[in-house]
């Protein structure tokens, strides 16, 4: 009932092939991952640039229009004031 040790040694041999075939086919497949983790990585900074560009110009836009707002409570005071002396 002893198996033949040249089966023996071309199951081996088919079952290390089968690993191989694996390994290369995982490693493959990690290589590719990789790639996509990289382009990630790029559309990610290049929208947190954008995203960065965007706040500075909404802040810019809330500064100007503070200034706009504080010039204008400045000329409606001036107005109010010749018209209370004339009262």
């Amino acid at each position: 009932m002893d198996e033949d040790p040249r089966r023996t040694v071309v199951e081996l041999a088919k079952g290390m092939e089968a690993v191989g075939t694996l390994i290369e086919s995982l490693e493959e497949e990690a290589a590719n991952l990789r790639r996509d983790l990289e382009r990630a990585t790029a559309t990610l900074r290049t929208a947190q640039a954008e995203v960065a560009s965007s706040v500075g110009t909404l802040e810019e836009g809330e500064r100007a229009r503070a200034r706009a707002q504080r010039e204008l409570d400045a000329l409606r005071s001036r107005e109010l004031r010749p018209q209370e002396a004339a009262l």
